[in-house]
């Protein structure tokens, strides 16, 4: 059967490396018609009835009363249910920021559910194929492939042998443990180099101490729009990139995204020998893999001091990226995986295992006391609000008294100020005065002073 329309459920409000890798571009290329199924932050089961397929991604499941509505609809309907992943978010180490944050841990029991109740779920690779089949036999694995449409490829030049060299790093800031495991590596390279080497950190902040011993430039990733992100990866300048992965199962089940990426920066690489980067990187020919602390320290070294060395791995990158990495050569993986969950079709309802509606009770559970806290949270934030608007107004209150207060003291200190030159003038009146009494003309004519008084008296009878 083939596959024309995709129902796509997603929250995300903009196109982010996920759905642009697993969905947008694979699907333009391989000719199907890729329809929305949220409309203002709501499914819309409409779009269901006109599609072939329902995919959704990673934690759609995480509100959980929305993602049966859309389960149920598929499945009345006979429309099968297809769930892409590209990380094991059930593998995610106790190192891991977003575990440490507790991200995913409240939408585990519903993606473990979406898991187990999707007719097929879609992988980036082998590794984490393996990993999911417990929860579900039919596993297709669609590589993350670079699009020619979206990557215009930055042509690798040769690095004059006195310049500078830029190290770069880019990664969300989830990468942190991953950086701190070449912490030593990296600083042993600074003081080795000093300034001869920069190195340039995008997304994720620079290891502890690594700016004491070198150049070190920092740039957070100021959106997770793809397009956006393109846009600024495109405006920096390196020489050398990095991806270093610490060992464990969560890592191992990514992909070789960043060689990608790097690749069509033009920058040869040293990359982590787990399987994303060893299924993409033939060590010392299109690219580093490393293991531990010395061997990141001496191959990140011979890239520093052999520019025509990164040349040669930068421009073998590219030619792989172009013969073997590009979605437009790859799409038919698409709609084969497609084709083959429609001809086996749906799952009925009904047909759900006893653990399958355990972890329905457990995801509703919880899907009720988000709610429940939201509204919560809601009638704080609310309360809050209210009592800052408050504050606010009686902050204008006491802006408006503390004037007429500054008002009145300035009256105040004017009818002082009159006071004090009214007291000044009787000073010197008094002084004048005092004068007189004493003066010699003042004493001569007191008699006559006297005399007109008595005048004055005895006219008056």
């Amino acid at each position: 059967m083939q596959v024309k329309r995709v129902a796509f459920f997603t929250y995300c409000p903009f196109e982010s490396a996920l759905e642009l890798y697993r969905f947008v571009s694979p699907l333009k290329a391989a000719g199907i018609e890729l329809i929305q199924g949220v409309a203002a932050g709501e499914p819309n089961l409409d779009v269901i009835a006109g599609a072939d397929l329902v995919c959704f991604q990673r934690d759609f499941s995480r509100r959980f009363k929305a993602y049966q509505s859309v389960l149920a609809e598929a499945r009345a309907r006979g429309i099968p249910v297809v769930m892409d992943l590209d990380d094991h978010l059930l593998a995610l180490p106790p190192e891991h920021p977003d575990r440490l944050a507790g991200d995913f841990a409240d939408s585990l029991p519903a993606l473990m559910h979406a898991l187990l109740s999707a007719d097929a779920l879609t992988v980036t690779t082998p590794e984490l194929k393996q990993a999911l089949i417990p929860f579900n036999p039919n596993v297709a694995v669609l590589p993350n492939y670079l699009d020619k449409d979206l990557w215009q490829f930055r042509q690798p030049v040769l690095r004059p042998m006195d310049a500078q060299v830029r190290i770069l790093f880019m990664g969300t800031p989830t990468h942190a443990p991953d950086l701190e495991g070449i912490a030593e590596a990296l600083r042993n390279t600074a003081r080795r180099y000093g300034g001869r080497v920069r190195f340039v950190f995008f997304g994720a902040r620079p290891p502890e101490g690594l700016a004491d011993l070198a150049q070190v430039d920092y740039q957070p990733v100021k959106s997770f729009d793809y397009r956006q992100f393109q846009r600024e990866f495109y405006g920096l300048k390196a020489d050398i990139a990095l991806a270093p992965l610490t060992d464990n199962l969560f890592n191992r089940c990514k992909s070789a995204i960043k060689f990608m990426e790097y690749s069509a920066l033009g920058l040869a690489g040293v990359y982590a020998a787990l399987p994303p980067y060893a299924s993409a990187v033939r060590d010392g020919e299109n690219g580093f893999l490393a293991g531990d602390a010395q061997e990141w320290e001496r191959k990140l070294g011979a890239l520093i001091e052999d520019p025509a060395l990164c040349l040669r791995m930068a421009e073998r990158a590219q030619e792989d990226i172009r013969g073997q990495w590009l979605v437009q050569n790859h799409a038919h993986l698409w709609s084969e995986a497609y084709e083959a969950v429609a001809r086996a079709g749906a799952k009925k309802a009904g047909d759900a295992s006893p653990i399958e509606s355990a972890l329905a009770a457990a995801a509703l559970q919880l899907d009720e006391l988000r709610s429940l806290t939201n509204s919560r949270y809601s009638r704080l934030r609310e309360d809050l609000a209210k009592q800052h608007a408050e504050t606010l107004l009686r902050g204008e209150q006491l802006d408006v008294l503390r004037g007429e207060l500054l008002h009145k003291d300035a009256q105040l200190e004017d009818l002082q100020t009159l006071l004090r030159e009214k007291d000044a003038q009787i000073v010197t009146l008094r002084d004048e005065a005092v004068g007189y009494a004493n003066s010699r003309s003042w004493k001569l004519t007191r008699p006559l002073r006297e005399f007109n008084r008595l005048l004055g008296r005895l006219l008056k009878k």
